[in-house]
């Protein structure tokens, strides 16, 4: 890594590959209709995810911008799709649940989120060369 790469901000694309891809090793028992929206919003998620991740990487504005969108879906839809967040916590080992909310889960929305200022700081768009 780079000494003036910011670890937050390698921290929250890492987060956004494993929000991109650790889903597809997700089972979710759901009932059929929650199961359905939950594997629609991950599918649609799945690519702005690991494309503004790698874009991060790069130190690119749009990406960081990107991510944190990305983040704010993923939270608006845990909130508004009811018992999307037993899908996390249905028929799982409590170390693998908690594995799952922290790198699937709000959990990485949030910590995306919470590094917002490092993402903006350490990317180069207008104004920052």
């Amino acid at each position: 890594m780079l000494p003036d790469f910011h670890y937050a901000a390698w921290a929250a694309a890492w987060l956004g590959i494993f929000k991109g891809l650790l889903w597809l090793f997700l089972d979710p028992n759901l009932p059929g209709d929650i199961a359905g929206l939950v594997q629609v919003k991950q599918a649609l998620l799945m690519v702005p995810f690991i494309l503004c991740a790698i874009g991060v990487w790069n130190r690119r504005r749009w990406a960081a911008v990107g991510l944190i969108g990305a983040a704010v879906i993923d939270l608006m839809a845990a909130v508004f799709i009811p018992g999307s967040m037993s899908a996390l916590f249905a028929n799982q080992f409590p170390p693998y649940a908690a594995v799952l909310v922290l790198f699937v889960g709000p959990g990485a929305s949030i910590l995306i989120l919470t590094v917002y200022s490092a993402l903006m700081s350490m990317t180069e768009g207008r104004g920052n060369p």
